[in-house]
């Protein structure tokens, strides 16, 4: 017997009312407890990757999403002790926290590996990991960013296009409304409009979802990608005008800690990842560092992590490193 109209909107709207709760897939433990992060251990190996997750509005999940979508476990399976930086929602305590603070406490996290390690920045992690590197050369072995603004301006592009629109002012006027917080609710929003005719979409999938196994697998992924997290004012303030408006990263302009931030200080290995799709970092914004670089075919933005057929291009790269 197939389900009723009235059970499948019941389930339908439980299922857009619920409060989201995002579910790491692999067991880990914290070593860490920061008032700013999580630090998890994964696995433990011969070789250390440390895994920088984007600050952006979400948990830390999409580096360890599921079965097949988990970056994670594939590198598990290479043999590596797996660490991730898993940043807390902001509190208006830490609201005048700024890109300094959060390599500050990459540092705090790194100080527990005790040789050089893979840094791997996913998105916003990405730029933040190759700041981090610049500084502390020292430190990395590989850095592997993915799906990261390294050269923001260059290719347009949607950010590129609503930072250009709205002068520095209603970003700020963004953190007021959020009492010194970027709140979470309000980037996804603006996430969701970047496609908005696709996300009124999803309604109607999820709704006609109801009773089969689809179902279950957009519950998943609405775990992750309904929950929002805030961030502090003055870091969503200073990306904004410093990585997406100045481009200070990339034209070298940025300083933190008190030193220059110089990408041309990396000495290690440089691996780039992009996503054929992606329309958040475009394929010339995400491939800008020297190194190999890599372009996942038929992928958009969230898929370069945790794309399934994404992993196997995860695998390649330490399998030729």
């Amino acid at each position: 017997m197939g389900i009723t109209a009235l059970e499948r909107n019941c389930r339908f709207m439980e299922e857009v009312c619920r409060t989201p709760q995002p579910e790491w897939f692999s067991s880990n433990e914290i070593i860490i407890d920061h008032p700013a992060f999580f630090l998890r251990k994964f696995s433990s190996g011969g070789k250390i990757a440390f895994i920088i997750t984007p600050q952006a509005g979400h948990s830390g999940i999409i580096s360890d999403f599921g079965e097949g979508q988990s970056l994670v476990r594939t590198l598990i399976g290479l043999g590596f002790s797996v660490y991730v930086m898993d940043w807390k929602s902001c509190t208006p305590t830490r609201k005048n926290e700024g890109i300094e603070d959060l390599v500050k406490q990459v540092l705090i996290a790194s100080d527990e590996f005790k040789q050089k390690f893979t840094l791997i920045g996913l998105c916003q992690g990405g730029w933040l990991s190759a700041a981090f590197t610049s500084l502390f050369p020292e430190k990395i072995d590989h850095l592997i960013v993915a799906g990261a603004p390294i050269n923001a301006k260059i290719g347009g592009g949607y950010l590129q296009e609503l930072v250009e629109s709205c002068p520095q002012i209603y970003f700020e006027y963004l953190v007021t409304m959020g009492g010194g917080l970027m709140r979470g609710e309000l980037m996804l929003t603006g996430w969701k409009m970047m496609n908005f005719a696709d996300r009124v979409q999803d309604y109607t999938d999820l709704w006609c979802a109801v009773g089969t196994e689809k179902f279950d697998k957009i519950h998943h992924f609405r775990n992750w990608y309904e929950c929002s997290y805030h961030l502090a004012g003055r870091y969503y303030l200073e990306a904004v005008d410093m990585i997406f408006r100045r481009n200070d990263l990339w034209e070298g302009r940025m300083k933190l800690l008190g030193r220059k931030v110089d990408l041309r200080n990396i000495s290690c290995s440089i691996t780039s990842i992009a996503g054929e799709k992606d329309d958040i970092t475009l394929i010339p914004q995400a491939l800008a560092l020297p190194g190999k670089h890599i372009v996942i075919p038929e992928v958009g933005h969230i898929g370069i992590f945790m794309g399934r057929k994404s992993q196997e291009y995860w695998k390649q790269i330490f399998a030729t490193s």
